[in-house]
């Protein structure tokens, strides 16, 4: 592909930390970790507990997203935190698209922002660099 393209190759749908190196082996520019929204198997790969580990496979040779899950700002900062280059927010856009077009995106992203915000402060970092320095625990429910 690289012989043909001169842009960005990133590669969506990531769901092991084995399909992540041969992703950085191969030369790929970033890697989004996603299990499609779940839509295809309720009990798949959660990409935010693969997220950790497949970051610390790849380092820094290729930018890792996250894409699954993220409905809240929250979710923005545990990715984030977790070494995500970035998030998707796929579900939540499109709720927001069928809930009021257009304005109603834009007050998903406004949402996601001031919890994003919210949850910085309540965890004493000023900006994003410190959410990564400080990390974040993932909760498990079952305990």
């Amino acid at each position: 592909m690289k012989s043909v393209w001169d842009g960005p190759i990133v590669i969506k749908g990531v769901q092991s930390v084995e399909d992540a190196i041969k992703c950085k082996e191969i030369g790929v520019d970033a890697i989004v970790l996603s299990n499609h929204g779940g839509r295809q198997l309720d009990r798949g790969t959660v990409p935010l507990e693969l997220l950790p580990d497949v970051v610390k496979a790849v380092g820094d040779s290729i930018d890792v997203y996250i894409d699954g899950g993220v409905m809240s700002g929250q979710d923005v900062y545990g990715a984030v935190a977790l070494g995500a280059k970035g998030v998707l927010i796929g579900r939540a856009y499109l709720y927001g698209i069928m809930a009021g077009g257009q304005h109603g995106v834009q007050r998903v992203v406004d949402i996601l922002k001031k919890e994003l915000i919210n949850t910085m402060a309540l965890c004493g970092v000023k900006n994003l660099a410190e959410a990564r320095t400080l990390g974040a625990r993932i909760r498990n429910n079952s305990n």
